[in-house]
């Protein structure tokens, strides 16, 4: 009886299948993690050089008197959007020397699970650039 009872419990046709059920969602947890922060990652270098080219060509353009709605235009294009739907862009002279440029979007995460800890599942990135005209 007692060698009945041991040849049972040695049988490990179940494990894995448990061990399976234990690191699945580990990996999908991780992998939706690495494809959120490659996204935000993403957007905010497109933030970042949208800025920079914004302030590049507010630093070219200064004496413009529409200089705020040129800059506007000029990163909504170098941002691939045919409007500024989804950016906001503030353009300000700091002293008599600079000008500020920032740009702020609103993106929206891939995954729910990063929604988790995203409120309304989206981020806002934001990138500030002063250049020095002349």
């Amino acid at each position: 009886m007692k060698r009945r009872i041991s040849r049972r419990y040695r049988r490990e046709t179940g494990q894995s299948i448990v061990e399976a059920a234990y690191v699945i969602p580990l990996l999908i947890l991780l992998l939706c993690g690495i494809l959120d922060f490659g996204w935000i990652f993403a957007n905010q270098l497109e933030v970042n050089n949208c800025s920079r080219e914004g302030a590049r060509f507010a630093v070219v353009n200064a004496d413009d008197p529409d200089l705020s709605s040129l800059v506007t235009g000029r990163v909504a294009s170098v941002a691939g959007l045919g409007d500024a739907g989804d950016i906001t862009v503030d353009v300000d002279f700091v002293g008599s020397q600079d000008v500020r440029v920032s740009v702020m979007k609103r993106v929206q995460v891939l995954t729910p699970l990063a929604g988790i800890f995203v409120p309304e599942q989206e981020i806002d990135l934001e990138s500030t650039t002063v250049m020095r005209i002349g």
